[in-house]
């Protein structure tokens, strides 16, 4: 990897209202693990330019390799928003290894079903399955069967390993696309396709097909930006339910601030908006 480079994605952080209810969920049903509780420290809500969530309880969870990748944080005030609603970070996509029995075991758990397992259509070798969990957060579960041509991304290593894809909504793709290009994405491709889950949520014909971006990072991720020209951007102060922000590796140095507390202490990390006011965290090793 050269000194100038974006990827792979470190972590997501989500905002729930209880926080609790919603590791459990992540616990029992996805089978993560809770490696680190506290509380938002000075640090991290200075990063985030929100000193009113000093204090706010936290939690880290890791797949089964003992990898950290997702942080929950609970604001009880947070807004519950409907997915699908507004532009910016949309979808978690995460590698599973058995897309059709992780449905089965989804069935009763509080993870809502949007869409049933299918080959996508970009590629037989791929197929996922959606779901909406406690916070409105909407997560593409994928089994990719074989490498893809076209796209340097990984296999589950584990029944259900960790994000690779986030996802957004866009009303302008192009804005967005070059924010992750001028961090060091490696390349950018352009196509369209049929997102039924979309299309289903905005009440358009099954057969719509969207223009999409998708944003070759380092370190096999990508990231993927569906094109929705009319969707409205959040504009209220007020902190939200469902993905706050997701962080990135970089190379390069940063202006940036040293991270306080819980797995990725010691690291510089630096705040930016993307175009459709989407949160990136832009995150060094103290290497």
């Amino acid at each position: 990897m050269n000194d100038f480079a974006l990827g792979p994605t470190r972590y997501a952080t989500l905002t729930t209202r209880n926080l609790d209810s919603h590791v459990h969920a992540w616990t029992h049903w996805l089978e993560q693990e809770m490696v680190f509780e506290g509380l938002v420290t000075p640090g991290q809500a200075e990063l985030w330019d929100q000193p009113n969530t000093e204090g706010l309880k936290v939690c880290w969870l890791a797949n089964n390799l003992g990898e950290p990748w997702l942080q929950i944080v609970e604001d009880p005030e947070a807004t519950y928003i409907d997915p699908f609603k507004y532009a910016g970070w949309l979808s978690l996509e995460i590698n599973v290894q058995n897309v059709d029995a992780l449905a089965e075991q989804l069935r009763e758990s509080p993870f809502k079903i949007i869409g049933e397992p299918a080959n996508l259509d970009v590629s037989k070798d791929i197929r996922a399955m959606q779901v909406v969990g406690p916070a409105g957060e909407v997560l593409y579960l994928t089994e990719i069967k074989r490498e893809i041509p076209g796209f340097d991304i990984p296999l589950a290593r584990c029944r259900i390993d960790r994000l690779f894809i986030p996802v957004m909504l866009a009303r302008n793709y192009q804005d967005s696309a070059a924010t992750f290009l001028e961090q060091g994405a490696i390349s950018e491709a352009q196509f369209e396709t049929r997102i039924t889950v979309v299309n289903q949520a905005l009440g358009l014909p099954n057969e719509t097909r969207h223009p999409i971006s998708t944003i070759q990072l380092h370190g096999k991720n990508i990231i993927e930006i569906d094109a929705i020209p009319n969707i409205p951007v959040w504009e209220e102060d007020q902190e939200r339910c469902g993905i706050k922000e997701i962080a990135f590796a970089i190379q390069q140095g940063i202006e940036s601030i040293t991270l306080d507390s819980g797995p990725f202490m010691n690291y510089t990390a630096k705040q930016i908006t993307g175009g459709n006011r989407e949160k990136i965290i832009l995150l060094k090793d103290p290497v």
